[in-house]
């Protein structure tokens, strides 16, 4: 049975070859569309990222802030 197939595809080698390379080129754009979707999703989730670290450096600096405000009024208050 598989001898028979096999003829088939030797008989008309150029058809054969070109059904090949249609599918590789095909392979070929998916890959890249597949790796182009993941690289815009990373880009969109590390700007995601490095927004969140900035907002939450932003609350920290600003209680250590307030904190240090709240000392030296205190220290003034004081001395």
């Amino acid at each position: 049975m598989s001898r028979s197939l096999t003829k088939g595809f030797r008989k008309d080698p150029l058809s054969s070859q070109s059904g090949s390379t249609r599918k590789l080129n095909i392979l070929v754009v998916l890959a890249v569309v597949f790796i182009v979707l993941v690289i815009v999703l990373a880009w969109f989730s590390l700007n995601r990222v490095q927004a969140r670290i900035k907002t939450d450096v932003a609350e920290a600096l600003e209680i250590v802030l307030q904190t240090t405000r709240e000392s030296l009024n205190m220290w003034v208050e004081n001395g």
